[in-house]
């Protein structure tokens, strides 16, 4: 069932991407020879009007083949005006954002859903110790109950100053290293250096902090809308906050790939519904993010090749484009090649 859960959770995410870039090319009248989900060899295809709808057997990705893009062949004579070459600079931004758009839309879909079906919000905690686990790294280094957790000094020097008590589990997993807590105590200010462990059963890194009980808000049918868009900008911000952090060089050892993805996607089906579409929500502003990086093979550099060639007015040499190509290739195997090996060591080693 893990897979099954798996390929539903990825395959809905690249769906909706896909299908933004279908409905906005369509909508320019841009020909789109194939949308299909997957790649390697097509497991189901049906054709309606010009499109070839397509299930193709690798389940880790998909794409939609329009006109004019040299990484997809068309082999029928089309006219210039219908390539994605030949719309003006702005409709082809346009299309190429509305995936992005569409996984952000998903998410705020899903957390105003998650809203309405349990007819309110969790509120987070305040950071503030709740219970200490006996024997565990927490209490060895003296945190007690009722320390509110001020701020975080990172490995690098660097501040983190958590909102909530759950900043304080995403920082630990982010870091998976020593850490000092600025806490006040009694109104003092004390610092404590901890070092998390980690835990090979759950694949996470722990203090031994009882997580606080969230305070559950009652929240109008009318204002779930409201309230699916706040959760939707929260997570936008803890992932621009992460992406931040690996810019430094840290957290980089906990990216996950499809493996760690597989695992995650497994404990939350178990967890039920509601936390497996919680997922999909979060999954999908990550990827949704992960695609405005302005490199040329994604949404995000292409975005900015097309507004070079906008203001230049011309198209970059072929050259140029080819060769940019190539590199971010080249940097997206790189990495997909080391979080797979990290999430395979994980897997074996701890």
């Amino acid at each position: 069932m893990s897979v099954i859960y798996f390929i539903f959770v990825l395959g809905l995410i690249v769906f909706v991407h896909e299908l933004g870039h279908l409905i906005v090319a369509k909508a320019f009248n841009i020909y789109c020879k194939e949308f299909s989900l997957g790649f390697g060899p097509v497991v189901w295809s049906k054709q309606k009007s010009e499109t070839q709808y397509s299930i193709r057997a690798i389940p880790l990705g998909g794409f939609v083949a329009m006109a004019g893009e040299s990484e997809h062949s068309i082999d029928v004579d089309i006219p210039f005006e219908r390539t994605i070459k030949g719309v003006h600079p702005f409709k082809r931004i346009l299309v190429m954002l509305a995936g992005i758009a569409f996984n952000f839309l998903l998410a705020i879909v899903i957390f105003t859903g998650l809203v309405l079906s349990q007819g309110g919000i969790n509120t987070p905690p305040d950071a503030i110790v709740d219970r200490v686990v006996e024997n565990s790294p927490a209490q060895s280094v003296g945190l007690q109950k009722d320390d509110r957790i001020i701020s975080i000094s990172l490995p690098d020097g660097s501040l983190f100053t958590p909102t909530d008590f759950y900043d304080v589990i995403n920082i630990t997993q982010i870091i998976g290293d020593t850490m000092t807590f600025n806490i006040q105590r009694n109104n003092q200010m004390i610092a404590i250096e901890i070092t998390p462990e980690y835990d090979a059963a759950n694949q996470r890194y722990y203090l031994g902090l009882f997580v606080p009980p969230a305070n559950f808000k009652p929240v109008p049918w009318f204002q779930a809308p409201w309230y699916g868009f706040d959760a939707f900008i929260t997570s936008f911000l803890q992932v621009i906050a992460s992406l931040g952090l690996l810019v430094r060089g840290i957290g980089l050892n906990q990216v996950s790939g499809p493996v760690g993805i597989f695992n995650i996607t497994a404990q939350s089906a178990q967890a039920g519904v509601r936390s497996l579409f919680a997922l999909i929500a979060i999954l999908s502003v990550n990827i949704a993010v992960f695609n405005l990086l302005p490199l040329p093979i994604l949404d995000g550099g292409r975005v900015i090749i097309t507004g070079i060639e906008w203001i230049i007015r011309k198209p970059l040499p072929e050259k140029i484009e080819h060769n940019l190509m190539g590199i971010s290739l080249f940097l997206m195997l790189a990495l997909f090649v080391l979080v797979t090996f990290q999430d395979i060591w994980r897997l074996i080693f701890s």
